[in-house]
């Protein structure tokens, strides 16, 4: 059976009516939702709590009360509907009404489940975003939001750790690149992920930057190496 089967016009104009809510809902709300998320995630200011209590009070005020708040603020006659009736951005007893207040109503949630995103991604790798030179719009873009968005992983899984760094003993008999060399002849990729400041082209460049002027750091740096980590390798794999 095919749902044109059981559904009539009058259910598919509901199930359109319901998407195009849904969809305007979320559409206007996200990007106010991800800029008081970040506010509020980053940022320490006089009435940090009364903003966030503002935010949430749509989740404690009974529905009733808030449809009735956004009745009387953007009816036809109210301060902002009043203003927008001349443009033709009509809400009252419109499907527009619905989708300002399913935004309204869905507004804290989303500001919630993005602001624990920002709250749980480090700041020092926003930073070392910027001492290469990025752009704080192109670090926002590039660097936060990728690593406040879900991410798919196998059941089971409960690391988020890409690849492990070791360091060689001091008294190791051999040197890092020819442990990376024999990793690589056994068909083990490494990398060398964690460069210090007077290796690194701007800083070393712009300053003038010596490995003599850092010895502890290049010390460090010529002695650490970083192994991948793949969760789904098998034990014959991980024992090889």
């Amino acid at each position: 059976m095919i749902p044109t089967d059981w559904l009539g016009p009058l259910e598919w104009q509901a199930v359109r009516l319901s998407l195009r809510v849904a969809g305007v809902a979320m559409l206007a709300s996200l990007p106010f939702a991800v800029a008081v998320a970040w506010l509020l995630a980053r940022r320490r200011f006089p009435g940090h709590g009364l903003l966030s209590g503002i935010v949430h009070l749509p989740l404690v005020l009974p529905p009733v009360v808030t449809g009735y708040l956004l009745l009387l603020t953007f009816g036809t006659q109210g301060p902002i509907g009043s203003l927008l009736q001349p443009f033709g951005i009509v809400f009252a007893f419109r499907w527009t009404g619905a989708a300002l207040a399913a935004a309204v109503m869905a507004f804290p949630l989303m500001v919630r489940a993005i602001r624990l995103g920002f709250e749980a991604v480090d700041p020092k790798l926003e930073q070392a975003a910027a001492t290469l030179g990025a752009p704080r719009l192109w670090i926002f873009l590039t660097v936060t939001l990728p690593l406040i968005l879900p991410a798919d992983a196998p059941p089971g899984d409960t690391h988020a750790w890409h690849l492990f760094v070791i360091r060689l003993r001091d008294d190791a008999r051999v040197t890092r690149d020819e442990v990376i060399q024999a990793l690589s002849d056994a068909g083990i990729g490494t990398s060398v992920h964690y460069v210090p400041l007077h290796r690194q082209p701007y800083w070393r460049d712009r300053y003038g930057l010596t490995p003599e002027q850092f010895p502890v750091a290049e010390h460090a740096y010529q002695r650490m190496l970083s192994l991948p980590l793949f969760t789904a390798m098998s034990d014959e794999e991980q024992a090889g």
